[in-house]
């Protein structure tokens, strides 16, 4: 007699069951570690406006005044990215307005701010990342505590 092999029908809907629940975790999880890749780069473009920001803070001894367009600091058209639309300067704070499209759903058109915190101690600054606007699970972890 000739044994037939294969698999039969309730094993194959097991096996794709099991791959169905597996990506219906892995890619909410996949799409929060894209987003937070996408948030790095306004950070990246932030850390460059620092120094600038903090020699002004030096010469001026405040953070008001220090603004897009003003002081040497360029326009905040000037400062843009794959994700990032606008880089603007406001009293000292920097704000990174991300692009509507060809973004993530979670940052697309909002904003993340860092701020400076002049410190007492040695002069120098602190700065602090948040956003009103994006959900903490899409931040870098730099920017969660700051």
């Amino acid at each position: 007699m000739n044994k037939i092999a294969g698999f039969t029908l309730i094993e194959l809907m097991i096996v794709v069951l099991i791959i169905g629940v597996l990506a219906s975790i892995a890619i909410p999880a996949y799409e929060n570690d894209v987003a937070r890749a996408e948030a790095t780069e306004a950070i990246s473009l932030a850390g460059g406006l620092k120094p600038t920001i903090a020699e002004l803070w030096w010469s001026n001894g405040s953070f008001s005044g220090i603004s897009s367009g003003e002081n040497g600091i360029p326009a905040a058209a000037s400062f843009s990215g794959r994700y990032v639309a606008e880089i603007e300067i406001t009293n000292g704070a920097i704000h990174a307005l991300f692009k509507n499209q060809g973004v993530s759903p979670g940052l697309a058109g909002k904003t993340l701010t860092f701020a400076p915190v002049a410190t007492t101690y040695g002069g120098s600054i602190n700065w602090t990342c948040s956003s009103a606007t994006i959900s903490q699970a899409l931040l870098p972890n730099t920017c969660s505590g700051i």
